[in-house]
């Protein structure tokens, strides 16, 4: 299966969120697809505010990691925040032995991830 990417804005606060949902396998074969359409041309353009829904994401190899590394770090470099929704267990698993669980805000739901990465407490 290949990879797919959608993107939308959500307004939050006083900025936009870009909420690209990710689904697929996200591997050495995809991983270039990925960053292209989030990195080059959203993060690189100006999309500070990020959230990933993984929800529909089969798998995530080290390839993915190094994406989700390298967003991470052009996004805070410019002051930005960047967060996760609707991790299932494979895609947890692959974070959690990378230790991204720690660094990188994880939700049940885009709405909470937006909350999360504005440095907001989720609502109970």
């Amino acid at each position: 299966m290949g990879l797919k990417v959608s993107k939308h804005r959500v307004d939050h606060g006083e900025g936009s969120f870009l909420v690209a949902g990710i689904s697929g396998v996200v591997d050495l074969f995809t991983s270039p697809k990925l960053w292209t359409e989030l990195v080059v041309e959203e993060i690189d353009e100006g999309a500070f505010l990020v959230v990933l829904d993984l929800e529909r994401v089969e798998s995530l190899d080290h390839h993915g990691l190094g994406v989700l590394a390298g967003a991470l770090a052009r996004v805070r470099a410019n002051g930005g925040a960047l967060a996760l929704a609707g991790v299932g267990e494979t895609v947890l698993d692959a974070l959690e032995l990378a230790r991204f669980d720690e660094i990188i805000p994880i939700a049940d739901t885009v709405e909470e991830a937006i909350a999360m990465a504005s440095g907001e407490e989720p609502a109970p």
